[in-house]
């Protein structure tokens, strides 16, 4: 790579960077699912262990992995948020990639474009283990389509998409082992993907057992998973409120990929059809295994991404003749005012990020400091930010009394992060997320409990959210019916078990 090259690219990272982190430290406080794909990592470097003290639902790689920077760079969400803007960026390019290999264009400017739209397509998702399984996909898929002959490290991929989310990896390891047989390759491709398969998977068994986790990793990770309630299908999510748009893009996005995996499948039945197509088509297939068990937009995103190269490839086919009969003049303007736009929207969102820390006095949004633990940094909403500073301050008054203090609502984890406590399965307060029999074993908790406030947000508990959200739904009605209700804070009830 030349030096023209280097610093293309690198100028490309840093402004995608910066960009991805200061949009996620300011949009991304009011998701829920953010706090809690952060507090799972956090926790393991405090040194509570996956399945035993955390109640992980999936394998743990992509736990580990951002634990691994929380312990070395800091504990901060800045620090999380960073490290997820990396893992994107990587993902993007990996995209790209493989969009530019599909499309056998050799212009840097066609691959900083393709870099572009991902970057566009994906700025708006937090970075989680689904995106991380597909990317150990999407990686398998580069090596393939290159010819290179590394049948070890293709194993090692496949068990490392399988140690990050299980249903996409499964079909990643089935495909990778049965590839040698649809493509006629030689015998011992399979047992060099065999061997790089078992190395990761064996070391992750050892850990299981030594650290006498294997028993509940069975009970999370695999038996548990049985007991999520989104039992909805896609057209009753849309009667839900607010979520009628995304019900409807997330509709939209399973048309276009299915016609799209439908029009190469076609295609790929031609003897013609080049054969690194076939292997890219088998492979993106897999990424849609994110699905289960919840069926929803940001799931189905990551498969829809995966067959993008498709998309791109197709839309430029169709346009390249047009292309070359612009004026050259045109063209080299569009290139300046894309390259523009590249550098200034990362430096306004930086702008913007730094006058909301600085003053703190926007409209909307306010930036928590100073008392909030690792969370400061991150804007939320002003109605949250009070409420959170109301329902903190009214659970430190009960801890200092003596009392015990459980929230059963889906907040639960921004109120504990602020204070650097954490209860297992009670500040991921989701079915599903208990593990086997979980639901009744926390109901006989609670039955069993004195002296503890059980903090309910009656509006997570209404008939129309209660199968979306997951809600475990006789735990509140044994509460509501059995204990005392003592008090209203914002909009929680508080009821108290002497």
């Amino acid at each position: 790579m030349n030096k023209n090259k280097i610093i293309k690219y690198s100028l490309l990272f840093l402004f995608s960077f910066i960009f991805f982190t200061c949009f996620q430290l300011m949009f991304f406080g009011s998701r829920l699912d953010y706090f809690w794909n952060y507090n799972n990592p956090l926790q393991i470097s405090n040194g509570l262990l996956p399945y035993k003290d955390i109640n992980i639902i999936t394998t743990p790689l992509f736990h580990f992995i951002i634990s691994l920077f929380l312990t070395i760079f800091g504990k901060s969400i800045i620090v999380y948020a960073m490290v997820l803007s990396i893992l994107d960026i990587l993902y993007i390019f990996v995209c790209s990639k493989i969009t530019y290999i599909l499309i056998h264009k050799k212009d840097d400017d066609i691959s900083i474009f393709t870099f572009s739209i991902y970057a566009m397509l994906l700025y708006n998702f937090y970075y989680e283990y689904n995106f991380l399984s597909c990317f150990f996909v999407l990686l398998i898929i580069l090596l393939e389509i290159k010819k290179e002959n590394k049948p070890v490290l293709i194993g090692v991929l496949a068990s490392l998409s399988l140690l990050t989310k299980q249903s996409v990896g499964i079909f990643a390891v089935l495909f990778v082992l049965i590839k040698p047989f649809i493509f006629k390759e030689e015998n011992k491709h399979l047992l060099y993907r065999i061997i790089g398969i078992i190395m990761p998977l064996f070391v992750f068994i050892i850990y299981l057992l030594i650290s006498n986790t294997f028993n509940d990793f069975i009970s999370y990770c695999i038996v548990g998973i049985k007991e999520f309630n989104n039992s909805l299908s896609l057209f009753e999510i849309m009667k839900i409120n607010n979520t009628i748009s995304y019900s409807i893009i997330t509709v939209i996005l399973y048309l276009i990929s299915f016609i799209t995996v439908l029009c190469v499948f076609i295609k790929s039945l031609d003897k013609k059809y080049p054969k690194e197509n076939k292997i890219i088509l088998y492979y993106v297939i897999i990424c849609f295994a994110c699905v289960y068990p919840i069926r929803d937009f940001h799931h189905v995103f990551p498969g829809f991404l995966a067959i993008t190269p498709f998309i791109f490839n197709f839309i430029y086919k169709r346009i390249k003749n047009r292309i070359k009969k612009i004026n050259i003049n045109y063209v080299l303007l569009f290139k300046r005012c894309f390259y523009l736009l590249i550098i200034l929207i990362p430096l306004v969102t930086l702008n913007m990020y730094i006058n909301m820390w600085c003053k703190n006095d926007n409209s909307e949004y306010i930036i928590l400091k100073d008392k909030y633990s690792t969370i400061n940094g991150i804007a939320v909403e002003k109605d949250l930010g009070n409420m959170m500073d109301e329902v903190i301050e009214y659970e430190k008054n009960m801890l200092t009394s003596g009392k015990k203090v459980i929230y059963l609502n889906r907040d639960a984890v921004l109120y504990h992060l602020s204070q650097n406590i954490y209860y297992k399965d009670y500040d991921l307060f989701m079915r599903g997320n208990f593990g086997e029999n979980g639901e009744n074993r926390l109901l006989n908790e609670i039955k069993e409990s004195s002296n503890t406030i059980y903090i309910i947000d009656l509006f997570d508990y209404s008939t129309r959210n209660t199968k979306y959200n997951q809600i475990p739904l006789s735990i509140i009605e044994y509460v509501k019916d059995n204990f005392e209700l003592i008090d209203k804070i914002n909009r929680y009830s508080i009821y108290f078990k002497n």
